[in-house]
């Protein structure tokens, strides 16, 4: 039986309360989530091949916070010849209206909401390519979450789906979902150049001018979750919350996230 493995991290704080802004502190704007799935089989080989991109970047890690634009580029180039399958949610917190109040602002809720349309994605994908949902571990990368409550709303979920696209958390286990430090598994990267490059097409920072960046996402659009007859990505492979012209983004980003296109899996 061919086991799978689904690392999951964010880019972004999960904070709602205070949002920042142009003449204010707070939390990020927007929150991404990156997902990425392999074959459990294959895990040494990309270890291997991130050790590789470790010493050509001339990097002790490869996490995204600490590389250059032009380390991100190559790291993305570098590791889209490994065979996994990526996923990412991408939401702004001015858009959740009356539902920050309905869950008093607590930003885990936010978060495990946020995950919950990741992982929708996931079970679809598992559904199509006929995997056995026993069969695939989904690890999140250990933060300040709870993860138990996570458990819970994929359980209630799945026994009262009340949108459509609820249905496919029939095909994820909610017991195979389990937290771990990003130091005990190294494939957690994927997921955070994922959630990154998601991240840094809205995040429009006075460090960076007010310029989103979206060379990460082109550089890794090859790997992601697409509809099988166009490859179109976005609702397949890319959630936007709840669709990508309610993000308040970019015109530029906006046609790049249109137009993105994937190879089969």
């Amino acid at each position: 039986m061919t086991t799978y493995t689904v690392v999951v991290d964010e880019s972004g704080e999960a904070g709602i309360s205070k949002v920042r802004t142009g003449s204010s502190g707070g939390a990020s704007p927007y929150l991404t989530l990156g997902a990425c799935i392999y074959r459990t089989e294959t895990e040494d080989e990309l270890i291997s091949d991130l050790d590789r991109v470790k010493v050509l970047l001339k990097k002790a890690d490869l996490h995204c916070s600490i590389l250059g634009h032009f380390h991100k580029v190559r790291y993305a180039r570098e590791i889209s010849n490994n065979k996994f399958m990526a996923f990412g949610v991408i939401s702004d917190k001015s858009t959740l209206g009356g539902y920050k109040s309905k869950i008093l602002e607590n930003s885990k809720m936010y978060y495990n909401k946020c995950s919950q349309y990741l992982l929708e994605k996931i079970g679809r994908f598992i559904k199509e390519y006929g995997l056995d949902p026993n069969e695939v571990l989904i690890i999140f990368e250990e933060g300040n979450f709870d993860y138990q409550s996570l458990r819970n709303l994929i359980e209630k979920c799945q026994k009262t789906p009340i949108h459509e696209n609820a249905k496919f958390l029939r095909y994820v286990r909610a017991e195979r979902i389990v937290a771990r430090p990003k130091k005990d598994m190294l494939t957690l990267c994927l997921a955070d150049l994922v959630a990154h490059a998601l991240y840094k097409c809205v995040d429009k920072s006075d460090r960076d001018f007010q310029i989103p960046e979206s060379r990460y996402l082109k550089e890794l659009s090859s790997k992601f979750y697409a509809d099988k007859k166009n490859k179109s990505i976005l609702g397949y492979g890319i959630k936007c919350i709840h669709n990508v012209d309610k993000l308040d983004l970019d015109d530029d980003i906006v046609e790049v996230l249109k137009n993105l296109k994937a190879k089969a899996f």
